[in-house]
C-alpha cells in the first residue's frame, strides 16, 4: 500500500495569479540547460544510494527505505529519462538542489516508489516532461532532513519567491502529488489514481504525519495545511 496524503485542508486559500509568477515561468523556460541532460553532482546526505549514469538514462539505486541525496543540479532534457529503482513502492527519496539552477524536466522521471524534489530555484515540468512516479512533491520550500527520515511532521518553509509550474504530465501509480511553492501553477495534466492531488500556495506549509491509532509511522498519512499564505 502506497503513502497517502489523504485530505489536504488549508487554513487560508488563495489563488495567485500575478506578472511576477509569468516573469518566474519566463525565466525558468529560457535559462540555458546544462551540460548534463540528466541530475549531476549527486552527493548521498543520509541512507543508501548509488549511481549508474548511461548515455541517455540515469539511474538512482536506493538501497535503503529512505535516502537523501544533494545534487548540484536536477533537470532533465527532453529524449533523456532519469530512474530512481527503490527498494518499495512505500520507498522514499529527498533530492534537494544546493546550487542555483532551477530544476527543468523535460524529459522522463520515473520510480516506483515516492520522489521529492526540493529546489529553491523553482521547479518547471516542461510540456515535453513526465513525471511517472508512486507519489511525488515538488518544493520551492526546504524541509527538515531528520524530520524525513524519522518520518515525523514536514514542515516545509523558506523564503523562496520561486514558483512549481506544471506544463507536462505529473501520475502517482498509487500514491499523491503534492507541489509546493509560494507561486503554484498548474497548466498540464496532474493523475493520482489512488491517491489525491494538492497545490499548496504558501510560505509554510505543515505536512502531518498521522499514523494508525496515532502512532508516527512509514508510510504515513498525511495532510497539508498552509499555515503562512502570501
Amino acid at each position: 500500500m502506497g503513502q497517502k496524503w489523504g485530505d489536504v485542508s488549508f487554513s487560508r486559500q488563495q489563488t495567485v495569479v500575478s506578472k511576477l509568477f509569468a516573469s518566474v515561468l519566463i525565466l525558468l523556460l529560457i535559462l540555458p540547460t546544462s551540460v548534463l541532460a540528466n541530475p549531476s553532482g549527486g552527493q548521498v546526505i543520509s541512507g543508501n544510494a548509488s549511481f549508474q549514469q548511461g548515455r541517455h538514462t540515469l539511474n538512482v539505486v536506493q538501497g535503503s527505505d529512505k535516502a537523501i541525496v544533494d545534487w548540484q543540479n536536477f533537470s532533465i532534457d527532453a529524449g533523456e529519462t532519469t530512474n530512481f529503482l527503490q527498494p518499495s513502492s512505500t520507498s522514499a527519496i529527498l533530492n534537494r538542489v544546493i546550487s542555483n539552477a532551477p530544476s527543468k524536466i523535460f524529459g522522463n522521471l520515473n520510480a516506483n516508489g515516492q520522489v521529492y524534489l526540493i529546489n529553491q530555484n523553482g521547479v518547471v515540468v516542461g510540456e515535453s516532461g513526465t513525471i511517472d512516479t508512486n507519489g511525488f512533491v515538488a518544493s520551492t520550500l526546504d524541509v527538515s532532513n531528520a524530520d524525513f527520515m524519522a518520518g515525523n511532521d514536514l514542515v516545509f518553509s523558506g523564503t523562496s519567491q520561486s514558483g512549481v509550474i506544471n506544463l507536462g504530465k505529473i501520475s502517482a501509480v498509487d500514491g499523491d502529488v503534492m507541489l509546493i511553492a509560494r507561486d503554484v501553477q498548474n497548466s498540464g495534466e496532474i493523475s493520482a489514481g489512488n491517491g489525491s492531488v494538492a497545490l499548496a500556495a504558501g510560505s509554510e506549509v505543515l505536512v502531518k504525519a498521522r499514523g494508525l491509532n496515532g502512532c508516527l509511522s512509514w508510510p504515513v498519512q498525511l495532510t497539508a495545511e498552509l499555515r503562512t499564505a502570501v
